[in-house]
Order: structure tokens, then sequence, then C-alpha cells
């Protein structure tokens, strides 16, 4: 068996303006997981997204962080079309996609983590090679009403 099938490979070189640093006068932190070697079908941790107040995070607004992929959250080796398809989720047991986090002012203040994973399609079946997708995790401070 080739060691390079069973072992494809999302690159989460995560893309954002200041990562893990702060934004302006909104005085937060977002910090987003490390990148991740996929060994697996099913569940694979990537670990944490982690949101936190360097200043009193305003009470009137919330952080709404938005998941997006490069190759439409699948894994792509070179410029093939086909790949292996896989889910960005919130949590081990879930089914369905997670693509929007939303934070509130006290969660921001109090520093919170949310658990990310990534549930992978079987690629027993699929060509060798390394096999990538880029994920993006984009914040945005909105009103807390809306």
């Amino acid at each position: 068996m080739d060691i390079r099938k069973s072992t494809l490979s999302l690159l989460t070189a995560l893309i954002l303006s200041g990562a893990a640093s702060a934004f302006g006068d909104d005085g937060y932190t977002f910090t987003p997981p490390p990148p991740l070697r996929i060994t697996q079908t099913g569940w694979n941790s990537l670990g944490t997204i982690t949101v936190s107040a360097n200043t009193a995070f305003d009470t009137s607004k919330k952080l709404v962080v938005t998941v997006s992929s490069t190759n439409g959250f699948t894994l792509k080796a070179g410029g093939a079309s086909e790949g292996v398809a896989y889910l960005h989720a919130a949590n081990e047991g879930d089914s369905s996609s997670a693509i929007t986090f939303t934070f509130t002012a006290d969660q921001v203040n109090a520093g919170i983590s949310q658990p990310v994973g990534v549930i992978v399609d079987d690629f027993s079946t699929m060509d060798d090679g390394i096999y990538t997708d880029e994920i993006t995790y984009s914040v945005e401070v909105q009103d807390a009403a809306d």
C-alpha cells in the first residue's frame, strides 16, 4: 500500500488580515487553529478557534467568524477537478457543516474557545497524491442586535 494514498494533507493555511493580533479599536484577538495533516476519513480535530478581548469588548457588538475554503471544502491534488469532500464542523458528532460562528461580547470578554474540525469523506479509492485545501477564517464585528 502506498503510504501517500492514506495520508491526505489538509493545509489550513489560515489567511486573515492580522490573524492572532488585535484588530484596531474593536480590541479583540482571534486565534485560528494550526495547520493539520489529515490521516483518516471521518472526524479530524483541527483544534480550536479562540476569541478574547484586549480591553473590554463593546457589549453592543458581537464577533461573527465565517469559514470558507479555496476548493469549496474539497481536498484536491494539483489542478485535479475531482477530490475528497469534507465538512467543516463544530464537534465530532456533527453531521452538518459549521461555517459561521457567533461570539457575544460576554464570550469575547471571557476569552472563549470553540472546537472545530473536519469530517472527511472516504478517500480509499483516490489516486496517489498529496491532496490539499486552504481554509480561511474571516472575522467581522457586527451590531449585537443584528
